[in-house]
């Protein structure tokens, strides 16, 4: 009876020992190279590799180190593939991709002609003012809180349009390089298909 428990246990564990079948090869800080069927709790350890049961490696452990400009690099290859997988996969035509960028094209231009004409309302504003401000200097008088606060409230207000019409026209520019490479990638894209 003990015989035939002890031969089953034994039956037992032999399929765990074939699963383990993986080996861990590693070199330690002096260079010595390890095997064991765990792997290894030295923090010095390096080269680490899983080896099947053949002795073949089948997976590094370790990661190289990457330097910055090859981390950047990487990067940028990722960016670029996202890129290209976005292209391909939202537009299925050089014509989709063209009428997609004239309707960015053509919302930045309106945008553009309403901060045009806001920029050109408070400077005609700015300029009543003005007058109305020279007029009491023209008499020798001070101008009165109010006006000037009318003033200072008007060039604040043109110095702000402004300064949002140049953020548009800049982004309409960087739109329009965009527009131009994108469809340039696309038709490189394209032909590679």
């Amino acid at each position: 009876m003990r015989i035939s428990l002890l031969l089953a246990l034994l039956l037992l564990a032999l399929p765990a020992t074939a699963q383990s079948a993986r080996v861990y090869k590693w070199q330690d800080e002096q260079g010595n190279i390890h095997y064991s069927d765990r792997l290894p709790s030295d923090i010095e350890a390096r080269n680490r590799e899983v080896l099947n049961k053949d002795g073949i490696r089948i997976a590094s452990l370790d990661t190289p180190e990457l330097t910055p400009a090859a981390a950047a690099e990487r990067q940028e290859m990722l960016r670029n593939a996202q890129r290209d997988l976005a292209l391909t996969v939202s537009f299925e035509s050089e014509e989709a991709l063209r009428r997609a960028h004239e309707e960015r094209i053509s919302h930045l231009r309106g945008s553009l002609a309403v901060a045009r004409a806001n920029a050109n309302r408070i400077q005609e504003t700015l300029s009543r003012h003005e007058e109305h401000a020279n007029s009491f200097i023209a008499q020798g008088k001070a101008v009165p809180a109010g006006i000037q606060a009318n003033l200072d409230r008007a060039r604040r207000m043109l110095a702000e349009q402004e300064a949002e019409m140049a953020k548009l026209e800049q982004r309409y520019n960087e739109t329009l390089l965009q527009q131009r490479a994108e469809i340039e990638r696309y038709r490189e894209l394209a032909g590679t298909r």
